[in-house]
């Protein structure tokens, strides 16, 4: 029987758990990248007949970018809020209308952004025009650090205004999934190797369409991110105190260049030898498949080493 004076109690209202909020404020970061994306270029196809010849002729030379954005956008907002979650020990109250309040006021901002920078950029635009045979080295100069400024102010900042004026709760940092660091690990690797592959197709390769060596440019990135996964995955502890983004990102940075460093210096070896008339031996396709697969293979000890770094008390305990 029930009891007719019960009252009903009213059930709060669905939220994320505190644990998966970073990474709906990810898929969020990552949604809004394609939706730029994919607007600008269908502006662009609108306004220029030629454009949609131009995207399909060059397909592969602009995924690795495409990539790049939305790896940015989305492992930019995961790691952010979770650092935010750590520091603060609170989590958001009502995480879905800041989300889309937070997405909203990125896509405003970027288009505000897009206005003014057009206005005041345009004796730089004018300068480079004139200077046509620069424009290879001031694209890495110029460009990647005013896109890098360009994306926080669009994307960071509306995000960090949005976790500093929200009502949050005090809430202990909830234990994190090996499989979680491993992929975050992972993804920032790839985001780091993506990058150069786009730089290097867009300054050393202008123009060159040969899809696969493209192809395997691309593929490349892949296959270190997934070793770097399975590195992690195998030795971090199931379960870990705090993700630490902060030392997780300079991890992944510090893996990156150990890695190219070595790339470097196996190349130069490889030019040197063939600069003393002996290239024909060494630039046979087994042994370079050979190096190449060594190279990859360097990336599994250099994950060990950067995970001692950050987690080694979880890995003691």
């Amino acid at each position: 029987m029930t009891n007719p004076f019960d009252t009903a109690v009213p059930q709060p209202a669905a939220e994320y758990p505190a644990s998966q909020q970073p990474y709906a404020f990810g898929a969020m970061g990552a949604l809004v990248m394609l939706q730029s994306l994919v607007v600008g270029n269908l502006l662009a196809a609108l306004n220029h007949a030629e454009f949609s010849d131009y995207l399909l002729g060059n397909l592969m030379n602009l995924l690795p970018g495409w990539l790049c954005s939305l790896l940015l956008g989305g492992l930019a907002a995961t790691l952010l809020v979770a650092s935010h979650q750590e520091r603060h020990a609170a989590v958001l109250v009502n995480p879905g209308k800041v989300l889309l309040a937070v997405a909203a006021a990125i896509v405003l901002t970027g288009l505000l952004y897009g206005a003014l920078s057009g206005f005041l950029l345009a004796g730089l635009y004018g300068w480079l025009s004139e200077h046509r045979s620069l424009m290879g080295l001031y694209q890495p100069l110029v460009f990647e650090p005013l896109g890098l400024l360009a994306f926080a102010l669009t994307n960071l900042l509306p995000l960090w205004l949005g976790l500093r004026l929200s009502a949050q709760k005090t809430c202990a940092p909830a234990p994190v999934g090996h499989t979680a660091v491993a992929a975050l690990l992972a993804l920032c690797v790839l985001l780091l190797s993506l990058k150069t592959v786009d730089i290097l197709i867009k300054q050393v390769m202008p123009g060159y369409n040969a899809a696969l060596p493209l192809a395997l440019a691309c593929l490349t990135p892949l296959l270190g991110a997934a070793l770097v996964f399975a590195s992690s995955w195998s030795a971090l502890p199931a379960r870990l105190q705090r993700l630490r983004a902060g030392q997780l990102l300079l991890t992944a940075l510090a893996i990156f260049v150990v890695w190219m460093l070595a790339q470097l210096l196996v190349a130069g070896l490889l030019v040197i030898y063939a600069l003393a008339d002996r290239g024909s031996e060494v630039f046979h396709p087994v042994l370079l498949l050979i190096m190449g697969v060594g190279l990859l293979g360097l990336l599994w000890p250099l994950t060990l080493l950067g995970l001692r770094w950050i987690y080694r008390a979880e890995a003691a305990a």
